[in-house]
């Protein structure tokens, strides 16, 4: 399917849809569909300490 030709068509909103989809959706060989989630790169530089702080929250959490 071209999606240039079908793309001409479109508004300026759902052209900028389909970029993002596009840019954001891919389909591997075993047609599994994989979406990129977006994360701000500050939040990256934080996860390493993460860890040992969800513990120490699991290991206060009462069981219902």
């Amino acid at each position: 399917m071209d999606t240039s030709a079908q793309s001409d068509n479109y508004t300026m909103e759902e052209n900028i849809c389909e970029r993002h989809f596009l840019d954001n959706v891919s389909q591997n060989s075993q047609g599994r569909y994989t979406v990129k989630l977006l994360v701000r790169e500050q939040m990256l530089n934080n996860i390493g300490d993460s860890r040992e702080a969800a513990l120490k929250i699991e290991g206060h959490q009462e069981t219902f």
